[in-house]
């Protein structure tokens, strides 16, 4: 670092050193007076805004997907079958997954349902 470079930093270090922090002094009148503005602002916005709307009903896709999504590999070994029949099962809608990129994955519950479809003797 050249020499100027350092006397300029020098300079500034002990300009901050010099600095001092002093809190800011509120008189307790002052600060109910912010409180009661605060709480004055808060009722505002809660009359524009109004109550928080209720809890919207998941759609089936978002439920078939919120346990997770298995890769092809996963759901062959748990469905114990080939990859080639998952992706038939896949082809013919049987087994619904979802594209991500040029991947695809296959949600846990549509594994499970596809499972208990084919129950026999149950």
């Amino acid at each position: 670092m050249s020499s100027a470079k350092l006397k300029r930093s020098e300079a500034l270090d002990e300009g901050r050193a010099r600095l001092k922090v002093v809190p800011l002094k509120r008189s307790t009148a002052d600060k109910e007076k912010g409180q009661a503005l605060s709480a004055k602002r808060r009722a505002e916005r809660r009359a524009v805004v109004g109550p928080p709307p209720p809890a919207t009903v998941a759609s089936e896709a978002e439920l078939l997907v919120s346990e997770g999504l298995a890769t092809v590999a996963e759901a062959c070994g748990f469905l114990g079958l080939a990859q080639s029949s998952v992706y038939e099962l896949m082809g013919a809608g049987e087994l619904k997954y979802v594209t991500i990129g040029r991947s695809r994955r296959i949600p846990w519950r549509a594994l499970r349902e596809l499972a208990v479809r084919g129950l026999v003797g149950g």
